[in-house]
């Protein structure tokens, strides 16, 4: 007898009536419960057969319905433990911004294969002077930044304030090491003050030595559609047609409150430290 025959009775499902109860297949419900998302009510200790509550159908429609929406099976787990209307909209949305990222990623790539006109962005230069700062470095992969950067920088901030210090009104984010949805990067966070602060555990305090800079502003629209990413090329490009040596690791300055600001509002300069 396989494991889709009914055994224990009404009041348990074999997987092969939950099968044709739920029109998933006896393969996807054993790789459900081998992943622990939808495990089965008892399992046979002789014969390892598995059987499932009539409750269950539902759970197992939604699993099925859930995937169909390519929701990974680490979250289909998390969303069985408490679901609701509000967080799967939450997740959706989620979705959407990743999909419009992958989208403007889309636009910089067939520009830069030349199916189109980049963005043009001015390269000044400009001197530095040598700041104290307070950081916290990172590994990172790409999708992780737009949550790692405002967090280190309202740590930051808030661990400067609590030592009667005070930040200025800029912060940095140096990039030590390419960062890519795949390979994990060093991104340093950075938030120049006045007086003294004391490091913490994760909170190292160091000082930025003074710098030569060529760089290019974007506004925060163009951050947010990626179009600043071509400011990088730009710098880049200007360093190699005049035979310039970078000196420190490429950097973003965030100058502006970015809640605050619109999409028009000048906000961040990609800056590239050079030897002069």
């Amino acid at each position: 007898m396989d494991e889709g025959s009914h055994q224990l009775g009404a009041e348990r499902l074999t997987i092969g009536e939950m099968a044709r109860h739920t029109r998933l297949t006896v393969k996807a419900l054993r790789w459900y419960d081998e992943v622990g998302v939808l495990p089965p009510d008892h399992v046979d200790p002789a014969s390892g057969y598995r059987y499932y509550r009539p409750e269950q159908v539902g759970q197992a429609r939604l699993v099925g319905l859930l995937r169909e929406l390519e929701m990974p099976l680490p979250l289909v787990a998390e969303f069985l433990a408490a679901p609701s209307g509000e967080s799967l909209r939450a997740w959706w949305r989620g979705e959407h911004a990743l999909f419009r990222r992958r989208e403007d990623l889309l636009q910089y790539l067939l520009i830069t294969l030349s199916e189109g006109d980049p963005t043009m962005f001015d390269v000044d230069t400009r001197e530095a002077e040598a700041e104290k700062v307070a950081t916290i470095t990172g590994q990172v992969l790409q999708p992780d930044l737009p949550h790692f950067i405002p967090d280190a920088i309202g740590r930051l901030r808030r661990h400067i304030e609590s030592q009667g210090a005070t930040a200025k009104p800029f912060d940095l984010v140096l990039y030590h090491s390419a960062i890519t949805p795949d390979v994990e990067g060093t991104a340093e966070v950075c938030v120049p003050f006045t007086g003294t602060v004391e490091p913490t555990d994760d909170v190292v305090v160091r000082l930025e030595p003074a710098r030569t800079e060529a760089f290019a502003r974007a506004t925060k629209g163009q951050v947010m559609n990626l179009e600043f990413m071509h400011a990088f090329d730009a710098v880049a490009s200007w360093l190699r047609e005049r035979g310039k040596d970078m000196a420190g690791s490429p950097r973003e300055v965030y100058f502006a409150d970015w809640i605050a600001i619109d999409a028009d509002t000048p906000a961040v300069d990609v800056a590239f430290p050079y030897v002069p």
